[in-house]
């Protein structure tokens, strides 16, 4: 079974609500706004921005989205820089190492309070 047929599997199963268990999954799905009406607010829209790697569309724009792939078509060198950050961005600031050192210096400061 493929990742993206496991989290398809899991995302149906609960089909009266469509909402994912995993809460992993429920910010990808509400990022790419699978149950959430609002992706261009979402946290996973918010990282895509500030990051620059990749496009975000408002739900239903058709013209957003018609222009973001035809970007994304038209200009490999954008997409391959696009890729090279996400790449950093993904081992720099999401790596285990990194999110377990800033929850680690959370707590300290927290208990230094």
């Amino acid at each position: 079974m493929t990742i993206d047929s496991k989290i398809h599997r899991d995302t149906t199963k609960n089909a009266a609500s469509k909402i994912p268990r995993n809460p992993i999954q429920y910010q990808t799905f509400s990022g790419f706004g699978g149950s959430d009406n609002r992706p261009a607010a979402t946290e996973v829209a918010h990282v895509i921005r500030e990051e620059r790697v990749g496009w975000v569309v408002p739900v239903g724009d058709v013209a957003a989205l018609t222009a973001a792939i035809e970007d994304a078509r038209s200009d490999p060198a954008k997409r391959e820089a696009m890729g090279r950050r996400a790449r950093c961005v993904a081992e720099g600031k999401y790596s285990r190492a990194a999110v377990i050192a800033r929850y680690v210096r959370l707590m300290e400061e927290c208990s230094n309070r």
